[in-house]
């Protein structure tokens, strides 16, 4: 089973970072290899078909978006799609003079035997290099506004 953590460090008010990263849309404005469908919006939560496309491959799935404000967290709960499971989130935590972003991914292919293991490892490297390019894509595109 896959699973990726990653952060990174902004110069930037943890308030903005969450303004920006609650917005799914806004992610793929910034990856251009996600594409977002929203199927439904309330203030706490937000309905999205989401598809992936790494290299030749390309993933679909929906999920729930569960906005908590005060705790500066996102979580992204599977509903259906092309994994057996898919769950993530984004933390913000504030520090002093700038702010830290968390982005945990865990997912199931569904597959058994030595070609899970052989899907996972290269889908934990892949997915690495995503979290990795979206959370350096929303630091510099917040370092930027700051100057």
């Amino acid at each position: 089973m896959p699973i990726v953590n990653e952060g990174v460090h902004i110069k930037a008010s943890a308030d903005d970072i969450y303004h920006l990263i609650q917005k799914t849309k806004n992610i793929a404005d910034l990856y251009k290899e996600i594409q977002v469908n929203t199927i439904e919006e309330e203030e706490d939560y937000r309905i999205t078909d989401i598809k992936l496309t790494l290299d030749e491959d390309s993933f679909s799935w929906r999920q729930r978006e569960n906005f908590d404000p005060e705790m500066l967290r996102v979580d992204y709960s599977y509903i259906e799609g092309d994994f057996m499971t898919f769950d993530a989130r984004f933390q913000v935590l504030a520090e002093e003079d700038e702010s830290e972003l968390l982005l945990h991914i865990e997912l199931t292919t569904g597959e058994i035997g030595i070609i899970a293991y052989i899907k996972d490892f290269f889908l934990t490297r892949r997915m690495r290099e995503v979290a990795r390019d979206i959370i350096n894509a929303v630091k510099d595109q917040l370092e930027l506004s700051y100057g």
